[in-house]
């Protein structure tokens, strides 16, 4: 049979030699749905300051599948190192989650200058993401790709009152197409929102919402 393009030919060799992306081998998590709190279930007021993506550089955390057969591709790496995001993607997508929940956040990132008692929350949560992993399938295709995201995420709360962390918290989210879709999908700020439904609805967290309000000191 006569090969008639590169395209062929290629999808023919792998046929009988290339290795494929497995995306059942990333790890799933049940997904939530946020339980919303009342006015009375909320003592304190809170603050979310940012999310930290806590990878070494060199990391490897995922691979691209190429065409609709999912050919292994290149494997992907981390090379930011640890960084810091105080607002973007991640970020608003905690901030939503949390106000889905009843949660008034202190603090508005559309103002310029945040000022006066509601800039600031006596809880003060951060995220820090630990692990990652993100394949997907479709690379160098019209169609787009499907693919799967995992994250691991630790949880700090701060108390502004005693000036140090009281809880601790770990969990994990993830976020799947099925279909192809042109432009890929946010694998990684999906997975990380599913993490976030988690931690607003766990029962350690909302005991540190129901804590009394420091009373005023006196003059």
């Amino acid at each position: 049979m006569k090969i008639t393009s590169v395209a062929t030919f290629l999808l023919a060799s792998c046929l009988f030699g290339c290795s494929t992306v497995s995306l059942d081998a990333v790890k799933r998590v049940s997904s939530a749905t946020v339980m919303p709190l009342t006015s009375n279930e909320i003592n304190a007021s809170v603050e979310f300051t940012k999310v930290v993506v806590a990878l070494e550089r060199g990391t490897v955390y995922g691979q691209i599948g190429q065409g609709l057969g999912c050919f292994a591709g290149l494997l992907l790496k981390w090379e930011a190192g640890a960084t810091s995001h105080i607002d973007g993607p991640l970020v608003q997508a905690a901030r939503d989650v949390f106000k889905s929940a009843g949660i008034k956040l202190a603090g508005d990132p559309a103002q310029l200058f945040n000022l006066g008692p509601d800039s600031v929350g006596e809880l003060v949560v951060a995220a820090k993401i630990q692990k990652i992993d993100l394949r997907f399938c479709g690379a160098g295709t019209y169609t787009g790709q499907k693919g799967v995201g995992y994250v691991e995420v630790e949880w700090q709360v701060l108390s502004r009152v005693s000036g140090s962390v009281i809880m601790t918290y770990v969990n994990e989210g993830s976020f799947e197409t099925k279909d192809y879709r042109p432009g890929g999908a946010p694998w990684i700020s999906g997975a990380f929102t599913e993490a976030s439904r988690h931690f607003v609805n766990a029962a350690q967290f909302r005991a540190l919402l129901k804590i009394p309000k420091a009373p005023a000191a006196k003059a």
